[in-house]
């Protein structure tokens, strides 16, 4: 058996005498490339490089700020046209897209910042070759930028999101898998990723096919996803149902889980593909809402009590993770009692993403005591360390 080490008052009398200043957000899984973007170019001239920076820097705002609405801000239109300020490196390298929904998606995204709906052009069905360039932007000039302006940020740690695409066809409803319908799944996919949200698609395997039916997911959504989903280790989950249009085009409904809230709409294109994507944009910009802070706002005192701080290891996981908040600013070590560890933390904007952070964590569990009413600031929990 394990044997579970106090921490010494020597290493109690070093942590309270030490403020920690930290940055970063754990929650899910830490989101790589958030400030790089791909965009189709027809050449390499300077002028058409200018304008892939300009929608490549729109594309890195919409996936830090979670939502398209940041390209209105005025802000951020005077900040589009010194797009090449925030440079750090670019490259341009050959792709070939085999789906038209990817390719229209990649081609259209930013290049009409001004529209987010369903007006996108058609393109050929066969694979095309295709120019992009790939830019990526200095994170620490962009940071300042969003919070000069006190934009919405969403920190880089996020939460996976499990993705449910059913179609209504001629047979009756189906789920959108990787043999069936791939382009649309592809499309789905590859506006997730640019939108900055992991995600994991389910099975589809004899364990999902008893525990749900595509007809069950057309009818009931949230009730028959929410257990489900929970096979999957995930809290959130995206359910897109598509059906045709009687006069033709198609119409694509979104319901969207999140701590336990459920949001949904609905969008109408002339593709699928379109439809689909459209969807995903908008359930996409309602998601986020739950994550996002003010850059830049005054914070909030928060008070924090961790219980099952069984050890020195334990302790440092801890910190560790905290280190990796970026909503919050500093970090206090009040004092130790047994297995409790207090905390004084100041958060940059809303507290609540913090406490949204930490109860999707899988290292912590939310403990509600009816004798914390009315303290406001001070949120228990209990730390789960890893491999226990």
């Amino acid at each position: 058996m394990i044997n579970r080490v106090r921490i010494s008052k020597l290493v109690l009398m070093a942590i309270l005498s030490t403020t920690l200043v930290v940055c970063g957000h754990a929650h899910g899984v830490i989101v790589e490339d958030l400030y790089s973007a791909t965009v189709p170019v027809a050449d390499q001239s300077e002028r058409l490089r200018g304008q892939a920076i300009q929608q490549g820097l729109g594309q890195v705002l919409v996936k830090l700020s979670g939502s398209r609405a940041i390209l209105s801000d005025p802000g951020v239109t005077d900040i589009l046209k010194r797009a090449q300020k925030y440079v750090l490196e670019y490259g341009y390298a050959d792709y070939v897209v085999d789906s038209p929904a990817i390719l229209e998606n990649m081609a259209q995204e930013h290049t009409t910042q001004q529209n987010t709906g369903d007006e996108r052009r058609n393109i050929a069905s066969e694979p095309s070759p295709l120019k992009v360039l790939k830019v990526k932007f200095e994170a620490t000039a962009i940071k300042t930028v969003l919070r000069d302006l006190f934009l919405p940020l969403w920190p880089a740690d996020r939460p996976f999101v499990l993705l449910w695409v059913v179609s209504q066809t001629s047979d009756g409803y189906q789920f959108i898998e990787s043999e069936d319908n791939e382009h649309l799944l592809k499309s789905a996919e590859a506006l997730l990723e640019q939108r900055g949200i992991p995600f994991k698609s389910p099975l589809y395997d004899l364990q999902d096919q008893m525990a749900i039916t595509p007809t069950q997911a057309w009818q009931s959504g949230a009730d028959a996803l929410a257990t489900v989903s929970s096979r999957y280790g995930v809290n959130n989950w995206l359910l897109i149902r598509s059906s045709g249009q009687r006069g033709g085009g198609f119409h694509a409904q979104w319901e969207m889980a999140r701590h336990g809230e459920t949001h949904s709409g609905m969008t109408s294109a002339q593709s699928a593909s379109v439809a689909i994507e459209s969807a995903i944009d908008e359930a996409v910009d309602q998601f986020s809402l739950a994550f996002t802070y003010r850059a830049g706002q005054p914070g909030e005192s928060v008070q924090l009590v961790i219980n099952d701080i069984a050890n020195y290891s334990d302790f440092n996981a801890l910190m560790t993770l905290l280190s990796g908040l970026e909503v919050v600013s500093s970090t206090k070590v009040k004092r130790i009692v047994k297995d409790q560890l207090y905390l004084d933390l100041m958060t940059e904007g809303d507290a609540q993403v913090l406490v949204r952070a930490l109860e999707g964590h899988a290292n912590f569990s939310r403990i509600v005591d009816m004798g914390d009413r009315g303290a406001g600031s001070l949120y228990r929990f209990q730390w789960r360390a890893s491999g226990r």
